[in-house]
């Protein structure tokens, strides 16, 4: 999933040496499709959905066609880590519980990497 468009993820609370690879989806087409259709997720990967304001509607997630489970990693304008979900495979929506500004969907093996209240940093990758 590596290309121009991704960054790295880091978890400035947990010592985890590995970051997770993610794609940037910015635009409300990449939001709105996320990781529908995709047949695997690799445990290091995820998509980091960007929004233009924090909110908890605009924030919400669907899991209409997605063909796995995900962890949903919600972040504040901040960078800090407001709530960790495991979202199923075909069940509808998912609201936060607080506004965020990005939404970090990956393989749910990397929800133990995060907690609420968690420093996150994003970075280019060269």
């Amino acid at each position: 999933m590596t290309s121009p468009a991704s960054i790295y993820i880091f978890n400035e609370s947990n010592s985890a040496d590995t970051p997770i690879i993610a794609r940037l989806g910015n635009t409300f087409l990449d939001r709105l499709k996320g990781l529908m259709f995709h047949s695997t997720i690799l445990e290091n990967e995820g998509l980091l959905l960007v929004l233009n304001q924090s909110s908890r509607l605009q924030s919400s997630i669907h899991m209409a066609f997605i063909n796995n489970n995900l962890g949903i990693i919600w972040i504040n304008d901040q960078f800090r880590v407001t709530q960790v979900e495991f979202a199923h495979r075909w069940i509808s929506i998912l609201f936060p519980s607080k506004p965020a500004k990005y939404i970090l969907e990956t393989h749910p093996e990397n929800i133990p990497l995060f907690a609420t209240g968690d420093k996150i940093r994003f970075e280019q990758i060269p």
